[in-house]
């Protein structure tokens, strides 16, 4: 490739390199050896579907306010489809939680498939010292060190969207939560999720109209308002993930994700506890 492109710089990481993040030091070297002043990162397992991406990246720049602009990405269509129902709702319940802080000018992270920041941003913060003994955390404790409500933009134009897909998918998403379960307790001032206050409500209204008619079974009003209200939230549950699914490019879930939606306090708490006493390296020294 260097052939073609005589722009094109190589580096490499010492193979007996210890007590470090392989992958921090190699964006380290990197964004050192960029040229300019804005960097774009993504993985090995991106699969950039349009010659515009770059470009619906790099428009916010022309704002000198803009510090950082965070993409999205999402599994292949094929990928999709063949994730379950229950990995595709915790797939978009992670990037629902994150998205919507973002957009409500509450950023703390990012994705490492699809994240553009200033090099001045990076250097400013002395780029990943505040992390050196973790493995992981380049694309969200370093994203929430560096970013507020200003300096900030999301992007989800569909030319912006990256692809990706991996030979055990699912394995793959959820040993992607887990590594940000971990991580996550190192992020000061993370906001409240708007997805877990709406977990919340969902099961408070549920106790509450299943309370109503254990203590006034008899009184058909107390019944059928019990069960508006339920239907209520069911069917605005079911619609409003339809919808979401669909924008994220995932597999659409209506009628199953009000009962993931129940569930999904039990499934947070189980990546918790996967995340404390998994096998995978964390730290450097692990």
């Amino acid at each position: 490739m260097q052939a073609a492109n005589r722009n094109l710089y190589l580096t490499f990481t010492p193979e007996g390199a210890r007590n470090l993040s392989r992958k921090k030091l190699a964006l380290t070297l990197g964004i050192k050896a960029a040229r300019y002043d804005i960097v774009t990162l993504t993985t090995t397992d991106a699969i950039i579907t349009s010659d515009l991406w770059l470009k619906s990246m790099m428009r916010h720049f022309a704002e000198p306010t803009t510090g950082i602009v965070l993409g999205y990405a999402s599994p292949t269509d094929s990928e999709s489809s063949r994730l379950s129902r229950k990995s595709a709702y915790d797939f978009a319940a992670e990037s629902v939680s994150w998205l919507s802080a973002a957009i409500g000018h509450r950023p703390y992270r990012g994705s490492e498939l699809n994240l553009a920041y200033r090099k001045e941003l990076f250097f400013a913060n002395k780029g990943f010292s505040r992390s050196l003994n973790l493995c992981f955390g380049d694309d969200d404790i370093f994203i929430s060190e560096i970013a507020n409500r200003r300096n900030t933009v999301v992007e989800l134009s569909p030319e912006s969207i990256i692809r990706f897909d991996s030979y055990d998918l699912s394995k793959s998403l959820r040993d992607s939560a887990t590594r940000h379960r971990f991580t996550s307790r190192f992020i000061h001032n993370k906001p409240i999720s708007v997805l877990a206050a709406g977990e919340t409500a969902l099961w408070i209204a549920m106790i509450t109209a299943c309370t109503a008619v254990a203590l006034d079974y008899r009184n058909p009003v107390t019944d059928v308002t019990a069960g508006v209200i339920l239907a209520a939230a069911f069917t605005s549950i079911a619609l409003s993930w339809r919808k979401a699914t669909s924008a994220l490019c995932l597999r659409r879930l209506t009628l199953t994700a009000t009962f993931l939606t129940f569930a999904r306090p039990f499934a947070r708490l189980s990546v918790r506890l996967s995340s404390q006493f998994s096998r995978q390296k964390k730290y450097t020294w692990d």
